[in-house]
């Protein structure tokens, strides 16, 4: 008897996306990628995808939840460029490549009041790993993140205070923004830069800002009482 042995096939794009095309700056858009690709002969929820290339005009993060975050880093004008997404299983993969481009976009500096920065499931923003850029207002502002650390700024929703510890560091210490908003910036000034400017690069006077404790650092100064 004979036994024929099927070769396992790579995943493929069954819904590829469409060109992404940004109108303003900052801006990010986000895209469900649960059903672009599938592997016929294995199990789907097995599969990983990564951003396997990424123009330096935007960021691209993909979260546990198959959701594409695409952030714009410029506000110059481009065109022609290629986002690359690949789906791997069982050791094959298949890339998904896509066009991306963006209008030129005059940068208008107002507040920075983070409600305009794409949050993650996690209610944070995830950037990629490596030197980023977060904006808000017109304003730019800097972050480091790797996987085990990161610095700079960030953004929250988070409004629980019963975490502690670590998993209290994106929460401010008053479970909000300014009045009650909803997003706010986090920021941790240790061993990376934390710096802010204007995102077109132009010299600003800023007025004023608001600061409060954030959750951890505020239950870490309670034990020293």
């Amino acid at each position: 008897m004979t036994e024929c042995l099927v070769e396992d096939q790579p995943p493929g794009v069954v819904n590829p996306l469409a060109p992404i095309v940004f109108t303003n700056f900052p801006q990010t858009l986000s895209f469900g990628l649960s059903n672009t690709f599938d592997d016929h002969d294995n199990n789907n929820d097995f599969m990983v995808l990564t951003v396997q290339s990424c123009p330096v005009e935007i960021t691209a993060l993909i979260d546990d939840d198959r959701q594409l975050s695409v952030t714009r880093t410029t506000a110059t004008a481009f065109s022609g460029r290629t986002l690359t997404i690949r789906a791997t299983s069982n050791g094959k993969h298949v890339d998904m490549n896509v066009n991306v481009s963006g209008n030129a976009v005059v940068i208008t500096i107002g507040i920075a009041d983070f409600e305009d920065v794409a949050l993650s499931s996690q209610g944070i923003w995830q950037p990629e790993e490596g030197n980023n850029e977060m904006f808000s207002g017109g304003w730019m502002f800097t972050n480091y993140y790797s996987s085990y650390f990161w610095g700079g700024f960030t953004a929250s929703n988070r409004s629980d205070l019963s975490p502690t510890g670590l998993d209290a560091q994106y929460t401010a210490v008053t479970g909000c923004g300014l009045d009650g908003s909803a997003q706010y910036a986090v920021a941790y000034a240790i061993g990376a830069q934390t710096e802010v400017s204007a995102a077109d690069g132009s010299p600003q006077t800023v007025s004023g800002c608001y600061v409060t404790n954030n959750l951890w650092a505020y239950q870490k100064s309670a034990l020293r009482r």
